[in-house]
C-alpha cells in the first residue's frame, strides 16, 4: 500500500492505493467506504492489481432484500459491495483487481442517501473474475477506458504538490 497525506483546510485528509493487496470480507458488506469530503479533495482509494475475496460465515445474518442487485434477503446474505460513501464525496476505483463471486452485481451503494449519486465518484477499470460483471453496476458508477487509467496510478494519484514519488520510496523498504 502506497499512501500520502496532506492537509486541506486545516483537516489530515489521505489518498491510498492498495497495491497487489487481497482484500477479504469476513462478512456482508461493503470492502471500502471512502471519506473525501468536498469535490476538490485529491483523495480517495485505489484498488490496484490486487485480489477481493470473501470468507463470510455461511449462517451470516442476510442484508435486506432491498439491498441494489439482490432479488431477495436468501441472495443478499452473502454479498460484498465494492464500496459506499463515508462522506458524499467518496472516491474509490478498482484496476485490475479480481472480483468474487459474493459480489453484489450493482457494486456500490448510496448509503441510502440518493443525493450521494450525484457527488461520490466510482470507477472500475479491468476488472476480472466472477463478480466482474460490470454492465450490472449502478447508474452513476464510471467505467473507466484506457487513457483514464493512467491519472489512478501511485505515481500520479499520490504526487500532491510535494511531487513524491511513491514507486521510488518504494524501493527504499526493506
Amino acid at each position: 500500500m502506497f499512501e500520502n497525506t496532506a492537509g486541506n483546510t486545516g483537516q489530515a485528509v489521505a489518498a491510498a492505493v492498495f497495491d497487489h493487496s487481497e482484500l477479504n470480507s469476513n462478512g456482508p458488506g461493503f470492502v471500502t467506504a471512502q471519506s473525501r469530503t468536498s469535490d476538490d479533495q485529491q483523495t480517495g482509494y485505489v484498488i490496484l492489481n490486487s485480489r477481493v475475496t470473501s470468507s463470510m460465515d455461511q449462517g451470516a445474518e442476510p442484508m435486506d432484500a432491498a439491498t441494489p442487485g439482490a432479488k431477495s434477503a436468501a441472495t443478499a446474505k452473502r454479498m460484498v459491495g465494492l464500496g459506499r460513501p463515508w462522506r458524499a464525496y467518496a472516491r474509490t476505483v478498482y484496476l485490475n483487481t479480481s472480483l468474487p463471486p459474493e459480489l453484489n452485481p450493482a457494486g456500490w451503494n448510496n448509503w441510502g442517501k440518493p443525493e450521494n449519486e450525484k457527488t461520490a465518484w466510482y470507477g472500475e477499470y479491468g476488472s476480472t473474475g466472477p463478480g466482474a460483471a460490470s454492465a450490472n453496476r449502478v447508474p452513476g458508477a464510471h467505467p473507466l477506458k484506457t487513457e483514464d487509467v493512467k491519472k489512478f496510478l501511485p505515481a500520479n494519484f499520490l504526487r500532491g504538490s510535494d511531487n513524491w514519488d511513491p514507486e521510488a520510496a518504494a524501493t527504499k523498504l526493506p
